[in-house]
């Protein structure tokens, strides 16, 4: 089964530091998108990827976490897809609102710690 991790995110810093914390727990490919359409294109060309472990980000210019969790939601894949919301937004409404949708594992307020990264990829 080919496993892949994305990370959306549109800052820069974001990525690199969530990719290094990240790869200390494992060996799967880490692909890093800084937009929501650029990780969706990927995940829409890439048909061998069976299951994909997404840190999102919702606070992105062009297209935020939650139109990115809804295009994944009417994608005709059979990629199993895991979404971690992975923010700053300490906003009540968005930590309820990824709680109801199905795709949703966790919410997890940034900095992302190494040992939540581990506890998601053990």
């Amino acid at each position: 089964m080919r496993k892949e991790i994305f990370l959306i995110d549109d800052d820069e810093y974001s990525l690199f530091i969530n990719r290094e914390i990240i790869a200390e727990h494992t060996d799967l490919p880490i692909k890093c998108f800084n937009s929501g359409i650029r990780g969706l294109e990927y995940l829409q060309s890439e048909q061998s990827v069976e299951q994909v472990l997404l840190f999102l980000d919702l606070n992105m210019p062009q297209m935020n976490g939650w139109e990115v969790l809804e295009a994944i939601s009417s994608l005709d894949t059979k990629t199993g897809i895991q979404v971690y919301i992975l923010s700053s937004s300490v906003d009540i409404k968005d930590q309820l609102r990824a709680q109801d949708h199905n795709l949703v594992k966790e919410y997890i307020l940034k900095p992302l710690e190494s040992e939540v990264a581990k506890n998601i990829l053990t």
